[in-house]
């Protein structure tokens, strides 16, 4: 065995589905498979319990999951230790980013990294910034750019920080807003908290005011609100070529309404060659 197929165990073992692990380890489904026949093959015995609803290791594998993830990680610090000695700019970049951060920015830098840098491998999660930060505190990414605020005391830089405005449809301009459906957006537990003040403030909370429509994603809203069907509260990230009203929310007191993005890392993977370059490209003047 190599560090490959210690790589595909642990993502079998912590996923449970061949499909999943495939995805998360960037390859397809029947090499996986291949690869997993070969392991037992070469063991003499087979690993997993087949099922169904997917795979299970057996008791043996199972206790060796410490063993392999201690190997998998020990292989990586070597070959990121190397290329660090060596200057060079290659190896696996381990990133999380926030789902809208991944839409609206991050495609742009990535083309300019990889470009720049074309021996690392970006391995990408792309998911709500609660679970982006959960990989971090694992250990399973190197770089986390989240939405909001999180407790870390390692590195941390404030990448952005954007308005947070009213949008509706410009026909809708010299209407009250409480004369409009309010279409609320899921987010993080701090900026909804955010939206229900500045909403109470406005005494946008009665009854009069009830929210018909709730959508998880960004886009979905914007899109409700360009049809005409509300109005909504939304960062300026996704306003782009928006031609309706767009108006800066701001709170009783005078203060922004604002979203703000951080990227957050390890301190003991901050100097990694990857890592630094692309921190520096995310934050020139960090």
């Amino acid at each position: 065995m190599d560090d490959k197929d210690l790589e595909a165990l642990k993502k079998l073992i912590e996923t449970g589905n061949v499909t999943r692990a495939a995805q998360e380890l960037f390859t397809t489904q029947p090499s996986l498979t291949k690869r997993l026949q070969k392991i037992e093959a070469e063991l003499g015995c087979e690993l997993f319990a087949r099922s169904k609803k997917g795979i299970a290791p057996l008791p043996a594998l199972e206790r060796s999951l410490p063993k392999i993830e201690s190997a998998v990680r020990l292989m990586e610090e070597i070959r990121d230790e190397t290329r660090a000695a060596s200057g060079e700019v290659a190896g696996k970049l381990k990133l999380g980013a926030s789902v809208n951060f991944a839409r609206y920015k991050l495609p742009a830098l990535l083309h300019w990294y990889m470009k720049h840098y074309p021996k690392v491998q970006v391995l990408l999660q792309a998911n709500q910034s609660m679970i982006v930060y959960r990989a971090l505190v694992r250990g399973d990414i190197a770089v986390a750019v989240v939405r909001g605020s999180y407790p870390w005391k390692e590195g941390r830089v404030e990448v952005s920080r954007e308005a947070v405005c009213v949008v509706r449809r410009a026909e809708s301009a010299s209407r009250p807003l409480e004369k409009l459906p309010f279409i609320a957006r899921r987010s993080d537990q701090g900026l909804e908290d955010d939206f229900t003040r500045w909403r109470s403030e406005r005494g946008l909370l009665g009854d009069s005011d009830q929210s018909r429509l709730v959508v998880n994603d960004i886009g979905t809203c914007l899109e409700m609100v360009r049809r005409g069907l509300g109005w909504s509260l939304l960062p300026s990230i996704c306003l782009e070529g928006f031609d309706g009203v767009v108006e800066p929310a701001f709170f009783k007191d005078g203060t922004p309404l604002e979203r703000v993005t951080h990227a957050l890392w390890r301190d003991e993977t901050a100097e990694l060659p990857q890592v630094k370059a692309f921190l520096d490209c995310l934050m020139p003047e960090r």
